[in-house]
C-alpha cells in the first residue's frame, strides 16, 4: 500500500470530517440557545421528566476537553501531546463529543468519541528513529455513570464503568529513511470517578477522569484521560 497517499487521504477524510462535527455542534448549540429562551419549556422539562417510578428521560449533548496521559512501566511511556489547546481545538484533537442520557437520579448511560495525537522522540523495541514518533488515538466510549448527590440536581459525584473500542496508528521513520505505519484495533474496560454542578435546568459542567484497563497496543503502557468540559440538555 502506498503509505504517502494513505495519510493524505486521510487528511481530506478528517477536514471533512471537522467541518461536520463543527456544523453539528454549530446547529445543536444554537437551537439550545433558542430552546433555552423560553423559560416556560425549562419549567416544562423540570416537571414532566420525573415519574411515580422515578425514572425519567433527560438527554443530553456532552463536550469535553480532553486530556490523555501515558504512564506506568510500559515499553513506551514517554508520549505527550506537544500542540497548544487552540491548535488541538482546530484539529479537533482531544475534543471528546458524545451524547448523555439520565435515567435516573442515580444513574445515567454516557457515549463519546474522542481523538488524540502524542509523539515521542524514542521507541523501545524498535528500530532507531530520524524524527519522533506519532502516536494517533481513536475511541469511542460506552459507559454507565451512577451518582451520588451532595446537593440533589445541583452538585454530585459519580462513578464510572464502560468499555472502549480503540482504534490505534503509530507512525515512525527509521535511520534508514524508512517510514514504518503500525495499526491496531481493540476494546478495553475502563472505569472513573467524576462531578458536575449544574449552571441552571439546562447546561451542568463536569470534570472527571478515566482508567483504562490493560496495556495499550503498539506502545504497551497505561492510559488515563482527564476530562474537563459541559452538558447541554435537550
Amino acid at each position: 500500500m502506498n503509505i504517502k497517499y494513505s495519510i493524505n487521504h486521510k487528511k481530506i477524510f478528517l477536514k471533512t470530517q471537522k467541518t461536520a462535527v463543527f456544523s453539528l455542534i454549530f446547529i445543536l448549540l444554537s437551537f439550545q440557545t433558542f430552546i433555552g429562551s423560553n423559560q416556560a419549556l425549562g419549567d416544562e422539562r423540570k416537571g414532566s421528566s420525573y415519574s411515580k417510578s422515578d425514572f425519567f428521560f433527560e438527554p443530553a449533548l456532552s463536550l469535553e476537553y480532553n486530556i490523555p496521559v501515558v504512564s506506568g512501566a510500559g515499553d513506551n511511556k514517554k508520549f505527550t501531546n506537544s500542540e497548544h489547546f487552540f491548535k488541538q481545538v482546530y484539529n479537533l484533537e482531544n475534543i471528546a463529543i458524545g451524547t448523555h442520557i439520565r435515567l435516573h437520579e442515580s444513574f445515567a448511560l454516557n457515549a463519546n468519541w474522542v481523538q488524540t495525537n502524542m509523539d515521542s522522540t524514542s521507541l523501545q523495541h524498535r528500530e532507531p528513529l530520524a524524527k519522533e514518533a506519532i502516536y494517533k488515538v481513536d475511541h469511542y466510549n460506552f459507559s454507565l455513570q451512577t451518582f451520588l448527590p451532595i446537593i440533589p440536581r445541583f452538585f454530585e459525584f459519580f462513578g464510572e464503568t464502560g468499555v472502549a473500542h480503540i482504534r490505534s496508528e503509530l507512525a515512525y521513520t527509521t535511520l534508514g529513511n524508512r517510514l514504518i505505519l503500525e495499526k491496531s484495533n481493540q476494546s478495553r474496560a475502563f472505569y472513573g470517578v467524576g462531578a458536575q454542578i449544574a449552571l441552571n435546568n439546562l447546561t451542568s459542567v463536569r470534570i472527571s477522569g478515566q482508567r483504562y484497563v490493560g496495556n495499550f497496543g503498539l506502545i504497551s503502557s497505561d492510559y488515563t484521560t482527564v476530562r474537563l468540559g459541559f452538558l447541554r440538555f435537550f
